[in-house]
């Protein structure tokens, strides 16, 4: 479940939501600091972490971020800002070894290259030992 409730209100309202359900939730797309959402991953409250490199100033930050949720075992899903943040991302997170999932959105623009494209890692890989695969397929149109 993505931002299940607004922004301003995630501290208080996500760790009585996390009672409620076992549903997945990945919150964070406008966080700007790393302590907006501490406590959240401290608390276990969160399964993925939303935040994205320009939002929250950068890759000295980023990594920092990526420590904290590594030492909880959240997972990082960074909100798409631009193809130039997603190139950035994808070299932060290639080591991470926790779940990383992107969001990409290309619009209505087709690539006849990559009509499709999905990039995997097992959750169980670490640093040291990453791998990163890219499946390409054709979907028709």
């Amino acid at each position: 479940m993505e931002d299940p409730v607004r922004d301003e209100h995630f501290l208080e309202d996500i760790p009585k939501l996390r009672q409620m359900t076992s549903v997945p939730i990945a919150a964070g797309e406008e966080w700007g600091w790393r302590w907006d959402f501490n406590k959240l991953v401290e608390n276990h409250d969160i399964d993925f972490n939303r935040c994205t490199l320009p939002n929250v100033g950068g890759i000295t930050e980023y990594l920092k971020i990526m420590a904290l949720c590594e030492t909880h075992a959240v997972g990082m899903v960074p909100h798409f800002t631009g193809p130039v943040a997603t190139a950035a991302l994808v070299h932060c997170l290639a080591t991470y070894p926790g779940s990383v999932l992107f969001e990409y959105n290309s619009g209505d623009r087709r690539s006849p290259t990559f009509p499709s494209t999905r990039i995997s890692r097992p959750a169980s890989s670490t640093p040291t030992s990453a791998r990163v695969s890219a499946s390409l397929w054709t979907s028709n149109p």
